[in-house]
Order: structure tokens, then C-alpha cells, then sequence
């Protein structure tokens, strides 16, 4: 009997697509068509942010919305950053890592890469992919130099476009400074405040508190 031929080494397998995605998908034809376009990697990042719900009715919505997302043009889930193939590369070959990576949070993920890419020397870039993968073998969900955001947070910076921008374009050490600032008062009403202040100094262009 002849055997199939094995899968190319690097390759993303097509992921598995869920029936109820699969039902909203032939109801919109331009989805389905960008669906089509897509890569594996970024279908298992739509398939990925759908699941990870928690609730049917939050499931529900996700899959409402990716298929907006995809009527648009869109390529990705607009938490996503885009993983590059050598980090795919590297965490196909740590099993632990790999494990670890899919139990992250669309956020968790975006500060690993965003550290990652913040570095554009191929070669210190090329090391801290092996670097994350080093620390996500080691159960870490957040690069060493990175402070936990807030889901609150992220939801008023996707609101405000200048905030966001000047968010992603400042250091680790400065967004630390902006999240001790904020979470150093404890109370939620003063939180929030101080939530949409430093979104008001990020679109003002301020670097720090």
C-alpha cells in the first residue's frame, strides 16, 4: 500500500472548522470567500478566539462578528497580532512551549510578540523567539519585562485609535510606569479614571504619566 505523503516540515495543518462557524459562513458569501483566502495559521486564529468563549451566547457573537470581520477584508481577529512563521517554526519544535502558547490569552500572545518584534536586528529578533520559547516552556504567560494589562485597559485603548497607536510605540518600562500608575488605586471608580486619563496623555502623545 502506498503511503501518503508526509506533510511538508514547517507546514500549518487546516484546522478543524467548527459546524455553527461553518453554518454562519455559507450564509455570507464574502466571508466565505475571504475564509477561502485565508492561511491556516490565520483561520486557527479566528478558530481559536471563537472558542476560547466561554459562554454560548459570547460564542455566538464571535462568530457573528468574525464573519463581519471577514466581510471586510479582514485577515485576522481584530485581538490578534500576526505570529510570524519562524516563531510557528520554533514553537512546532518545543512540544511544552507549544502547549503553553495555545493556552495563552489573545493578549498574553500580543505582548510576547510585540516584545519579540520590537527588536528589528534579525539576529537579536531570531534569539528572542528562542527566548520566549524558553520561557513559555517554562510555564511563563508573560515576557520578564512585561506588566500584566488590564482587560479594561484594552478595551478603552481599541476605542481610541491615537491612545492605541502611541500605546504600541512605547518601551515595556513605560507602559509598566503607565499600569502601576493606574493600578495603584485600588478603589474602581478612581481606577476607571485613571484609565481614561491615560488614555486622554497616550493620544496627547505622552510617554509617561
Amino acid at each position: 500500500m502506498r503511503k501518503a505523503n508526509p506533510k511538508p516540515a514547517g507546514e500549518e495543518s487546516e484546522p478543524r472548522l467548527p459546524a455553527d462557524l461553518r453554518k454562519a459562513l455559507a450564509a455570507t458569501s464574502t466571508a466565505k470567500a475571504q475564509w477561502r483566502d485565508l492561511t491556516p495559521i490565520a483561520r486557527r486564529d479566528f478558530i481559536s478566539w471563537i472558542e476560547s468563549a466561554k459562554q454560548p451566547e459570547t460564542r455566538r457573537r464571535r462568530i457573528e462578528k468574525a464573519c463581519s470581520m471577514l466581510a471586510a477584508g479582514k485577515r485576522r481577529p481584530c485581538c490578534y497580532s500576526i505570529v510570524s512563521f519562524n516563531l510557528y517554526t520554533v514553537l512546532a519544535a518545543t512540544p511544552r512551549a507549544k502547549a503553553k502558547w495555545s493556552d495563552l490569552t489573545p493578549v498574553e500572545r500580543r505582548d510576547f510578540i510585540s516584545w519579540m518584534n520590537s527588536d528589528k536586528e534579525p539576529e537579536t529578533h531570531r534569539r528572542r523567539i528562542e527566548k520566549a520559547c524558553s520561557m513559555l516552556a517554562a510555564g511563563k504567560r508573560r515576557p520578564c519585562c512585561y506588566s500584566i494589562v488590564s482587560f479594561n485597559l484594552y478595551t478603552v485603548l481599541a476605542a481610541t485609535p491615537r491612545a492605541k497607536a502611541q500605546w504600541s510605540d512605547l518601551t515595556p518600562v513605560e507602559r509598566r510606569d503607565f499600569i502601576s500608575w493606574m493600578d495603584s488605586d485600588k478603589q474602581p471608580e478612581t481606577h476607571r479614571r485613571r484609565i481614561e486619563k491615560a488614555c486622554s496623555m497616550l493620544a496627547a502623545g505622552k510617554r509617561r504619566p
